[in-house]
């Protein structure tokens, strides 16, 4: 007896694509600092790094802070 019934060919669900990003900081910052005689280099040096680093922990946090998985 043959069974009018075929079976189907069996097709994998397919997961859905992650989301990347990917995000390239080409800023360069321009500094300009007019020394007054008496000025420390080296402090205002400190200074000056002091800040680049804060402001690119910040862009770190931000661009973090947008991560997301999707997985809910």
């Amino acid at each position: 007896m043959a069974d009018s019934q075929q079976i189907q060919p069996y097709t994998p669900i397919q997961p859905k694509p992650a989301i990347v990003q990917h995000v390239t900081n080409t800023s360069t910052p321009n500094i300009t600092i007019h020394a007054t005689p008496g000025m420390d280099k080296q402090a205002v040096a400190k200074a000056v790094t002091r800040e680049l680093e804060n402001q690119q922990r910040q862009q770190a946090s931000r661009q973090n802070a947008q991560l997301y998985d999707g997985i809910d």
